[in-house]
């Protein structure tokens, strides 16, 4: 009995020693990947907040930047759509900067509902690599607003259609609807061509 629990607490203490050793590279795999569930918030997304809220959005943006591509991307996607503005726009920023701006549209639509002004995202579009970036991404939130915009009521239905009108600067509308804002979206797509 009494080497049958010698045997027992070696097994315990060599288990435990072995645990040990895995806790830090389970926490790193958590704050790189986001934790273990398919819905769990990115740790980095955490992280994001923690540097805005110490040190300021820039080092914030700093931060994302420096993560590896797919907790980078992880965190990005969740940033997006944070209620923090600053940190939204870190994220939509970072999506489209990495090639995903289908994945920001979405923010981009939230936040013409709720009647942020989109100018400052158009004017770092503009002065990047791809001058045409700020029309197509404007093309891209009406077309998705357009899609959703039976599920738009009251005043985020008026400020949609504002958008839609004469979002943009290119070939406004005096007032809404939908077969002219059809025929202007596609008098705006053409030049792109």
């Amino acid at each position: 009995m009494k080497n049958q629990m010698m045997r027992f607490l070696d097994i315990v203490s060599l288990a435990w020693r072995r645990l040990t050793k895995l806790i830090p590279l389970i926490f790193l795999s958590s704050l790189l990947f986001g934790g273990c569930g398919s819905n769990a918030e990115p740790a980095g997304l955490a992280e994001l907040h923690r540097i805005a809220d110490s040190e300021g959005l820039s080092e914030a943006e700093q931060y994302l930047a420096g993560l590896p591509d797919r907790p980078r991307l992880d965190t990005a996607r969740a940033a997006a759509s944070d209620a923090d503005p600053g940190i939204s726009a870190i994220g939509i920023n970072t999506l489209v900067q990495s090639g995903y701006p289908d994945e920001a549209v979405p923010a981009l639509s939230s936040r013409v509902a709720a009647g942020d002004d989109l100018t400052a995202f158009g004017y770092a579009w503009a002065h990047g690599d791809d001058p045409q970036l700020p029309v197509r991404m404007y093309l891209k939130i009406c077309r998705y607003q357009l899609a959703k915009l039976d599920s738009f009521e009251g005043t985020q239905r008026m400020r949609v259609e504002r958008f839609l009108s004469d979002g943009g600067h290119v070939d406004a509308l005096r007032e809404f609807s939908l077969e002219a804002v059809e025929h202007r979206l596609k008098r705006i797509e053409s030049g792109l061509r």
